[in-house]
């Protein structure tokens, strides 16, 4: 709360923008963090054609993306 409460406001924003937030954050007395993350490995469910298989890589690039894509019969190239 302190470093989004106390610094300098960015260009775009003025301070009136932040006081509501502020107040609700110190408003709070107890909090519960809920982890909700879920772990996606291979064999993960997927719809195509908008979502393709989940394929962990430490290098990648839009050719790879392509090529990956086209080897699955996708035609449309967009947005990868």
């Amino acid at each position: 709360m302190g470093r989004y409460c106390n610094r300098a406001p960015e260009k775009r924003a003025s301070i009136s923008d932040r006081k509501p937030a502020c107040a609700a954050l110190r408003s709070i007395e107890q909090a519960r963090v809920y982890d909700l993350s879920h772990e996606i490995s291979a064999g993960a469910p997927f719809m195509r054609p908008n979502q393709t298989p989940f394929l962990l890589s430490i290098f990648t690039s839009w050719r790879d993306s392509m090529k990956r894509r086209r080897k699955l019969g996708l035609r449309n190239d967009a947005g990868a």
